[in-house]
């Protein structure tokens, strides 16, 4: 329900989606995802295990959940997308194309959503 409801809103199909995940919970989605991360974890060699041979991973994290993990997997895919050089330098000089990326990224706003019913409703935050 939560992929297809983000899919959805996003215009995307599964297939386009890059899910970053860590526990069993997150199997169904990572299993439908076109590329799956799973930020690694010493304690779990079984579930390392256990995704690897049903093939619900594409790439393990070298580092470990609050190592760092999301930030080498976006440089790992700025690499693959060959605009890593390209983003790095426009950060490192604050360049305006770096600064309308921020004002961009500022300025999405951010929803919460929650299952009720086996629907997706809007959750409210106060």
């Amino acid at each position: 329900i939560a992929i297809d409801h983000f899919c959805k809103q996003q215009g995307l199909q599964t297939s386009e989606v890059c899910y970053v995940f860590d526990d069993v919970l997150d199997i169904s989605i990572a299993a439908v995802c076109g590329l799956r991360v799973l930020i690694r974890r010493k304690a779990n060699p079984l579930f390392n295990d256990y995704l690897i041979r049903n093939h619900y991973v594409d790439y393990i994290t070298a580092e470990m959940s609050g190592g760092f993990a999301v930030r080498e997997t976006s440089e790992v895919l700025m690499g693959l997308n060959q605009n890593f050089d390209a983003c790095m330098n426009e950060r490192k000089d604050f360049t305006s194309v770096y600064q309308d990326y921020l004002g961009k990224r500022q300025s999405i706003p951010v929803h919460f959503f929650t299952t009720q019913l086996d629907k997706i409703v809007e959750h409210n935050q106060h």
